[in-house]
């Protein structure tokens, strides 16, 4: 079985999949990690995403990417958000390469213009709001959350329906 996580930067989503796939004893595939990776660059182009829609992985990966769960229809549909203030808490703490940011201020306007570009962005080049929560097996609130929690939540409830 794929297990897809999605979601608004800061969320979690790379962290909380890698985790789980290493509990899981599953493969983890990092969507935007290997594009940044194969451009050199620390964001995503328009249009790069492109040569990745056809990556394939086996069963038993856990796959971090916006746009994941559209690629594998059959995968447990996670999506993860919290609220900007806690995704630019986590962001600016983090220190990201990708994003860097000079204060707690700059960071949640950064939080906030790429949530909005990036859910139009797909909305255009693919007619897909990734933020439309109705897509989705499970939906969490990681505002609240550690990051153990949020593993342990999608485990229970994978394990559930599966």
């Amino acid at each position: 079985m794929i297990i897809t996580i999605s979601g608004t930067p800061g969320a979690g989503k790379s962290t909380t999949a890698k985790i789980l796939a290493a509990n899981l004893s599953y493969a983890y595939y990092g969507v935007g990690a290997a594009l940044r990776a194969q451009q050199g660059n620390p964001h995503v182009q328009t249009g790069d995403d492109r040569k990745l829609d056809a990556y394939t992985v086996s069963d038993n990966t856990v796959i971090d990417g916006r746009l994941a769960y559209h690629f594998y229809p059959n995968s447990f549909k996670v999506y993860l958000h919290c609220s900007v203030e806690m995704a630019a808490h986590r962001i600016y703490s983090d220190e990201r390469k990708s994003e860097q940011v000079s204060s707690m201020k700059e960071a949640v306007t950064k939080v906030v213009e790429r949530r909005e570009y990036d859910k139009q962005r797909y909305i255009k080049e693919y007619g897909l709001d990734y933020t439309d929560q109705s897509q989705y097996d499970l939906v969490i609130d990681t505002t609240q959350l550690t990051i153990q929690q949020t593993v342990e939540l999608i485990h229970k409830t994978f394990n559930v329906k599966h």
